[in-house]
């Protein structure tokens, strides 16, 4: 069963000073695989999931890191919290994507795949 979730969120730069929109404009696309990462210890709020993507380090010579995009809207996040805090797979990807380099704040829609 699948449904459509919007990331919140990407106009925000991330605590190591890499800005969220930057990252969407120059790493995502449609179909990019994204990855959920519950943050339970969030302190605007207890069912708070990540986005997070790959970027390559080096041209992808030495690898890659995951670097946060934005969040789960929270009415989403609250009842996928559930499955991800059982480690029942979800699969993510961008289904849709709005990110002119002018544009603050891009839309992102991901499809959210689960069992």
């Amino acid at each position: 069963m699948g449904k459509a979730a919007i990331v919140a969120g990407t106009g925000f730069q991330n605590r190591d000073g890499s800005m969220r929109s930057k990252l969407i404009q120059h790493y995502v696309g449609v179909n990019t695989l994204v990855y959920l990462h519950r943050e339970s210890s969030n302190k605007h709020d207890g069912c708070a999931i990540a986005v997070l993507i790959k970027v390559p380090i080096l041209f992808g010579l030495l690898g890659s890191v995951k670097k946060k995009i934005g969040y789960i809207k929270a009415g989403t996040a609250k009842s996928l919290a559930k499955k991800v805090d059982a480690n029942e797979e979800v699969k993510a990807h961008v289904d849709s994507l709005y990110a002119p380099p002018d544009r603050e704040h891009p839309r992102v829609t991901l499809w959210l795949d689960s069992q």
